[in-house]
């Protein structure tokens, strides 16, 4: 029985060779594109859970409150974990953990030949970081590699990196120009699912014992500090934990009236992760599982459509003893035909397409990742819900079919598989149209942000940061630079702007509380440089570098209850009070996600290096019009190099740095135009198959038409007509529901642009254009043929 059924879905499958590729292209390109999405859902979703004990780690969060602003620290001292674990048996082991937030110079000399790069994936850890966790160690003793001070375990990339094919056990790195490092063992690269993603992993009994990194004083209590205090609880349902990890950091007198909570490992990518992130990951499903349903939807809409043609076979059937379970068997195999051809077809296509998408994401996603159990349970999932969904609606229909109206030919008066065709046509276009909208919303957003008036002169500005290896030589650094033929200007700051920034507190005057502000350190030339404006300037500019004054911004004035005459009025920052030497006009430091926060800038004279020896900073240079800019910034490279052996040099353009703000917006707008070109396809392929069997049923009377005078252009409008109100309702329908998701998804921005009606028009037209030129084609074929073909009795 089940080796006929397949027989017969086989045969129809390859008798009609259209419908076979239009559901087949279409189920396939559904289907991949659900994978694709599906597996990064995952694959975000499966953070950490490859730790054998990832259920059962957690660590402690400081709730933190500045004023009116709570913010969470998960950094304590390094004394914090031993303590806590003192004092609740609840724990059973315990790991501290230290991650060096900004870049360090890292360097080896293997054969003579220095290697040399800016590195970030580096952290300090106990020496039962590899028992602790589940990372692989290639080669090293996992008990002793991080037992001593000054030895470091690097990943497999870092040891091809540094040291190519010779073995680096016993080797020695430099770490941040000073301190040398040996190589005791090789880990395997951490997966990309893994929230602690390192190459050089130093021992944390190192930190105290570098220079610059004063050790942490051994009180026996707890605080804050650099380390993150990684806790094994016995059971993971332990809530006393929570009660007496509070109880033990409430002592410390630190810590104030904060509040403490116990954050699972498993969640600390998502709750690390960017707003953009989170929202995105919470839309692409949903994108993927309409895209999947329209690639069904036009499955069952043919499937329907044919319905006439496979009725006089049913019908028989039914006559010969069918019953309709059999019926349903039957079209549930052709179903899982199809799909199955469908999705090898999907999988090769994924595995052609992948790199290109996820570099689109911007997401690093391990081969191994690919092939594990995940990715092949998402394959299984959609196999079986496609074929499922694909056959369950033909079958349930035509199984349905009463055997002597079909014998008898009167199933033609039936209009209920035309309306549902409709509808799904209109489903179809209704979600493409919206997905149009979309992403012309998104992408004149886009376009806004990178376009605003900031407030600040981006163009032409280089950023070079450098690291305290060079402050020693910062005056001839700046001179150097300075003196290079196209070189219009340099300043130096603390840091690089958009690179992020420093934060603190304010007293509001005339009240207890206090004020989160940002807070620049910069010099003379800065404001200069970067063509920031004055709301009230200095009566002298000389006096902004003196000890004690600060420059605000417009912003501060209100939040800090500051008087509108506010030169010369005190405000307290920290716990240093400082006086108002001028007001700058409000400009956007920080992403355009975030409105503008009161800014307090404190500028130092070029020529004291105090400010700047400890940690290095920024260097930006403005270049003039028509300069080579090649040519100037090998000059740059030249001066840096001839002072700093130890770092290698590194720059950035300020309007670059501004563009990488919208990772997340370039995405989001990368997958929307995708996915728009792929549902517009989907569902003109739909389209173009339901005219093609629309214009099969019609032939006689086509074939009439023509003998009886009608013209080529009226046949056309009379075949195109039936097919274009569908798709004009859809616009009606789509045009609303489009505008207030869009509304919705840009309320969240600060600045923002309107939603103008040409969107709408635009979308309407180009759908209706694409949708017409998609039925004319099969309606023109139609008009064109030989009358005599059609009325031929056979």
């Amino acid at each position: 029985m089940l080796r006929n059924y397949f027989r017969t879905a086989w045969r129809n499958l390859v008798n009609n060779k259209l419908y076979s590729i239009l559901n087949i292209g279409g189920l396939s390109v559904g289907i991949c594109v659900c994978m694709l999405i599906m597996v990064y859902v995952v694959h975000e979703r499966s953070y950490d859970s490859f730790h054998r004990d990832s259920g059962r780690i957690f660590y402690p969060v400081v709730k933190l409150k500045i004023g009116q602003t709570e913010e969470h620290m998960s950094v304590l001292s390094y004394e914090s974990a031993p303590v806590l674990m003192a004092n609740d048996p609840g724990i059973e082991s315990f790991l501290r953990m230290k991650e060096v937030s900004s870049g360090k110079a890292i360097g080896s000399v293997i054969s003579g030949v220095e290697k040399k790069f800016t590195e970030k994936n580096i952290f300090f850890a106990d020496s039962n970081f590899f028992s602790f966790f589940s990372f692989r160690l290639l080669e090293g003793n996992a008990r002793s590699v991080l037992s001593r001070p000054f030895t470091m375990v690097i990943s497999e990339r870092a040891a091809q990196k540094y040291f190519g094919d010779v073995d680096p056990i016993g080797k020695l790195l430099k770490y941040d120009g000073d301190h040398t490092f040996e190589i005791t063992g090789v880990a395997e690269n951490p997966p990309s699912n893994s929230s602690i993603d390192y190459d050089f992993l130093g021992s944390s009994v190192s930190v105290g014992k570098m220079s610059g990194h004063r050790p942490e004083p051994l009180t026996g209590e707890v605080g804050f500090g650099d380390f993150t205090s990684f806790l094994l609880l016995r059971d993971p349902k332990h809530a006393a934990a929570t009660a007496r990890i509070a109880e033990t950091l409430s002592r410390d007198d630190k810590f104030g009236k904060s509040g403490f909570s116990l954050s699972s490992l498993a969640r600390r990518h998502t709750e690390n992760e960017t707003a953009a992130n989170a929202k995105y990951r919470m839309i692409f499903p949903l994108v993927a599982i309409l895209i999947l349903f329209l690639a069904l939807i036009n499955y069952m809409s043919l499937a329907t459509a044919r319905s006439a043609i496979r009725s006089k076979e049913i019908g028989v059937r039914k006559v010969l003893g069918a019953d309709r379970g059999k019926i349903v068997a039957q079209f549930y195999i052709e179903s899982g035909l199809y799909a199955v051809i469908a999705f090898v077809a999907a999988m090769g296509l994924f595995v052609l397409v992948r790199p290109a998408f996820y570099n689109l994401l911007q997401l690093r996603i391990d081969e191994r990742f690919f092939s594990g159990y995940y990715t092949l349970g998402v394959g299984a999932a959609l196999l079986v819900v496609t074929i499922f969904i694909s056959g369950s609606y033909p079958s349930l229909v035509l199984s349905a079919f009463n055997p002597v109206k079909v014998l008898y030919g009167r199933l033609g008066r039936q209009k209920a598989s035309a309306v549902v065709r409709k509808t799904f046509t209109i489903v179809q276009f209704t979600i493409s149209v919206a997905l149009i909208i979309a992403s012309l919303v998104i992408n004149r957003q886009l376009y806004f942000f990178r376009h605003m008036d900031t407030g600040m002169d981006r163009e032409q500005v280089l950023m070079v940061p450098f690291q305290k290896t060079m402050s020693r030589h910062y005056q001839a650094f700046k001179a150097g630079v300075g003196n290079i033929p196209g070189v219009v200007g340099v300043a130096t700051a603390a840091a690089p702007v958009y690179g992020g920034i420093d934060m603190g507190g304010a007293k509001i005057r005339g009240s207890k509380h206090s004020l989160v502000v940002a807070e620049m350190y910069v010099d003379e030339t800065f404001v200069k440089l970067l063509g920031l404006h004055w709301k009230i300037a200095p009566a002298d500019e000389r006096v902004v570098a003196e000890k004690g004054q600060a420059i605000i911004n417009e912003e501060a004035i209100g939040k800090l209850n500051l008087p509108a005459d506010v030169i010369g009025q005190p405000i307290v920052v920290g716990r240093d009070t400082m006086k108002v030497c001028g007001v700058m006009k409000n400009f956007n430091y920080r992403s355009l996600h975030e409105k503008i926060m009161p800014l307090c800038m404190f500028v130092a004279n070029g020529t004291d290096s105090s400010w700047y020896k400890d940690n290095g900073d920024c260097l930006f240079v403005k270049i003039g019009g028509y300069t080579n800019v090649p040519t100037l910034l090998e000059s740059v490279r030249a001066v840096y190099d001839g002072l700093d052996k130890t770092v290698p040099f590194e720059y950035q353009f300020l309007d670059e740095a501004f563009d990488a703000q919208y990772k997340g917006e370039d995405r989001l707008a990368g997958i929307f135009n995708v996915f728009t070109v792929i549902t517009i396809i989907i569902a003109c392929l739909g389209l173009f198959g339901l005219a093609s069997f629309s214009a099969a049923q019609r032939r006689k009377e086509i074939g009439i038409r023509k003998v009886l005078g009608a013209d080529t252009m009226g046949i056309v409008r009379l075949i195109s007509a039936h097919f274009i109100k569908p798709v004009l309702i859809s616009i009606v329908i789509a045009i609303p529901l489009a505008w207030m998701l869009m509304e919705g998804w840009l309320r969240d921005f600060p600045y923002r642009v309107n939603i103008g009606g040409w969107v709408f028009v635009i979308a309407g037209l180009g759908t209706l254009v694409i949708a017409g030129v998609t039925v004319s084609v099969q309606a023109v074929r139609s008009a064109v043929a030989n009358p005599v073909e059609s009325l031929r009795v056979e």
